[in-house]
């Protein structure tokens, strides 16, 4: 992929998860990390344009949520806790202090913070669900009504400040960010069984349960306002997509994480200024940088967002109070320029593409001229001149020439029509033998009779395939033709294994009545038929189970097991158990042997440090050369055993 190509790919990523429009890809985006990354350094750029913007106290506060957002995006390292830097960011936690960590396996988020209380100095930690259940979201209409954080515990500094807490802490965090936690994760019901559902999300129980309570322990229970959001996300899952696209729930942290920070240090009305002040500056820096890679529906669609934005703020600064009302009209004092130009130059860009559209569809039509030349009025013939004048001048004659007719080769026409011709007879003969018994007349027993129609409906319905489509005369007959040999199928089967009439054939004789049968002899078919369904339906005594039903108690796999087999199957269950349970004890021995390896790999992991880019100003993390993440990347072998479906019918459905 080109370099213009993966920056315009990575726009149309940002795109789709900040602004959520009505078109989505129905995949999972491929490097996630990568746009958790690129997410943040929008954030941080939105940051550098209000610290420069501001004046006074306003320069440090923008600082401040600028070096929060740093620290997020060291600590939130390829979509992992980095131990290292989580500790150093731990004992450096100032009095204004705010760490916003992303534990993407657990589907948590972790917000950390100082605070002084009654209880003099603590340290919060305020835990919640990073993405919603799958069916929450298309459950719901519009957006979730969801309140954070969905717990808090307040930890007294001095345990904190504890280097022994600290490591545990992180080494708890980091781990939970690499491993998953099959008990926690989503599980659906397939054949029977449960099984790991990984297209959905994960119970985020492992922090905001087994944590939060280990660190209650230590402190105590925290009782905090709450921030009420409108969580808006999506479900796309198209064909041959393993998973679903569902909005990053990185960018969901980020936000509560932000706007609790603001909140806290400034009060519930500048708080929420300021964060949507941070949102809107992130929307119009991104319209401005994505000009030139997003079509100019999604521009539209963007700039319409911004201004939606912007006007919701112009509403909020006229229900403010006086004193909040001043910080508005500073806001927008400074940045109402900015906007406007962004505004006005996305407006610009997609008059100018759909003024190249036009340009490029618009025929040119030429000027006609007022007066023709007397040479444009004269039709030369300059090609027809010759056989013009060889006419002229052969004389006619009248000559009594005896016409013979043409001889036609009549087999030209058969060899186009023959194959047509050849298809219709082989159905017209088919549904002959059917109508007079002969189709399956070579078969000896009940088990042949079965088989022989079994291929019989097959080849036939591949004989037919289309030919009848358009037709309800002829699909009437074909309808006719299979249930005739189904009728001789289901015959046999009832003979061979009466337990068959105990179940519904799964036909109702009433929904043949719309057949539109041209003979008369295709109508006493039809009621010869029907007349077997009707006694179908009285032998089972009306029921609707059916031998295709789910496996539930006195389904068809339990009956035939228990009542008709003579222990064949009881034998090759025990030996398919038998060979399951073998296979299980040796993966089990393999699954010890890799887990105990794996335990040593996460030990030197911590062990090990990480590589930074350090110029003075910038540390930058070197994620290629780093060897401890490069063992971090190192995926686990799944291991897993088959065995037959364990469920309310053990063993009887295989």
């Amino acid at each position: 992929m080109s370099q213009a190509a993966a920056a315009a790919r990575l726009f149309e990523a940002q795109f789709n998860h900040l602004v959520l429009p009505a078109s989505l890809p129905h995949k999972r985006d491929f490097n996630l990390p990568r746009l958790e990354a690129a997410i943040t350094d929008r954030l941080l750029r939105a940051c550098h344009l209000l610290r420069e913007s501001a004046a006074g106290d306003s320069y440090f506060e923008w600082d401040k949520l600028r070096r929060i957002l740093l620290i997020a995006k060291a600590v939130n390292l390829d979509g992992r806790i980095e131990k290292l830097t989580l500790i150093q960011e731990f004992r450096h936690l100032e009095h204004d202090g705010f760490l916003i960590l992303h534990i993407a396996e657990q589907n948590a988020g972790l917000l950390v913070r100082r605070l002084n209380s009654d209880h003099g100095q603590e340290v919060a930690f305020e835990a919640f669900e990073a993405s919603p259940r799958s069916k929450d979201v298309l459950a719901t209409e519009t957006a979730l009504e969801w309140e954070f954080p969905g717990g808090a515990v307040a930890v007294p500094y001095t345990t904190f400040a504890n280097d022994g807490f600290q490591d545990s802490v992180a080494s708890f965090l980091q781990q939970c960010s690499i491993e998953s936690i099959k008990r926690f994760a989503a599980r659906a019901d397939k054949g029977g069984s449960s099984a790991i559902e990984t297209r959905d999300t994960t119970d985020p129980a492992m922090i905001s349960s087994l944590l939060m309570t280990v660190l209650e322990a230590h402190g105590r229970r925290l009782s905090t306002p709450l921030l009420r959001k409108r969580v808006r996300d999506n479900v796309c899952w198209g064909d041959g997509a393993e998973n679903p696209w569902r909005r990053l729930p990185f960018w969901l942290v980020l936000r509560v994480g932000l706007a609790r920070y603001l909140a806290t240090q400034h009060g519930g009305e500048i708080g929420r200024l300021r964060y949507k002040l941070l949102m809107s500056v992130t929307l119009a820096q991104l319209l401005q940088d994505s000009l030139s890679h997003l079509d100019p529906q999604n521009i539209s669609t963007l700039k319409a967002k911004l201004a939606r934005r912007l006007a919701k703020l112009e509403m909020a600064k006229d229900r403010a109070s006086r004193p909040v009302h001043i910080h508005y009209d500073s806001a927008f004092a400074t940045l109402n320029p900015k906007f406007q130009a962004i505004l006005q130059e996305a407006n610009q860009h997609v008059e100018n593409v759909w003024g190249a559209l036009k340009g490029s569809m618009k025929r040119p039509i030429r000027k006609l001229t007022r007066y023709a030349h007397p040479d444009h009025l004269r039709l030369t013939l300059p090609k027809s001149s010759r056989i013009l004048h060889s006419i002229l001048n052969n004389p006619i004659v009248m000559d009594n020439v005896q016409m013979h007719p043409v001889n036609l080769d009549m087999g030209a026409a058969n060899q186009n029509m023959r194959p047509l011709a050849t298809h219709c007879f082989s159905l017209a003969q088919f549904e002959m033998d059917v109508e007079q018994g002969h189709a399956i007349a070579g078969a000896s027993t009940l088990s042949d009779v079965c088989m022989e129609a079994h291929r019989k409906i097959d080849s036939y319905l591949d004989l037919v395939s289309s030919a009848y489509d358009g037709n309800p005369e002829q699909k009437s007959i074909m309808i006719l033709t299979v249930m005739d040999l189904w009728v001789t199928l289901d015959r046999a089967a009832t003979r061979l294994f009466g337990l068959l009439l105990a179940f519904s054939p799964g036909i109702s004789p009433e929904a043949l009545d719309v057949l539109q049968l041209p003979h008369f002899s295709d109508m006493q078919r039809l009621q010869k038929i029907q007349s077997w369904l009707r006694l179908r339906q009285e032998k089972s005594k009306f029921t609707k189970e059916t031998i295709f039903d789910n496996l539930h108690p006195g389904c068809f796999a339990e009956r035939y097991y228990d009542e008709l087999d003579t222990g064949t199957l009881p034998e090759l269950h025990e030996r398919i158990e038998h060979a399951a349970e073998k296979a299980r004890q040796r993966k089990e021995e393999e699954f010890e042997g890799l887990s105990e390896e794996f335990e040593n790999l996460l030990q030197r992991i911590a062990e090990m440090s990480c590589v930074y880019f350090d110029d003075g100003f910038l540390r930058e993390h070197d994620s290629k050369r780093c060897t401890r993440w490069n063992h971090i990347r190192l995926d686990n072998q799944v291991i897993s055993w088959n065995s037959l479906p364990q469920g309310l019918v053990p063993g009887q459905s295989g």
